[in-house]
């Protein structure tokens, strides 16, 4: 099984992995990935012609002497994965 949530649907899978497919030999073997967008990972996209400013939040951590992990999502696999961001052209964000 996947299971995937963002952010409030994140957590709730957090407490559904802790209660009850931890505990359960069965159901922890039928899991292959829980994806927790908003709470363990996040995603950004920006334009290489416009990154995020210095004072931007992105890619920083808000505990100091932490750094934020940078990847991309296409290469977690065998890191050879391209990403094909399809963003405007007309040049809104």
């Amino acid at each position: 099984m996947v299971l995937i949530g963002h952010s409030q649907g994140a957590g709730l899978l957090v407490n559904l992995i802790k209660n009850e497919i931890d505990p359960n030999p069965d159901l922890r073997a039928r899991l292959v990935s829980a994806i927790l967008l908003g709470c363990a990972i996040s995603y950004a996209s920006f334009r290489a012609s416009a990154p995020p400013p210095a004072n931007n939040l992105f890619g920083r951590s808000q505990r100091p002497g932490w750094k934020a992990a940078c990847t991309n999502p296409a290469s977690l696999r065998d890191s050879k994965g391209w990403l094909h961001p399809f963003l405007p052209t007309d040049g809104a964000s």
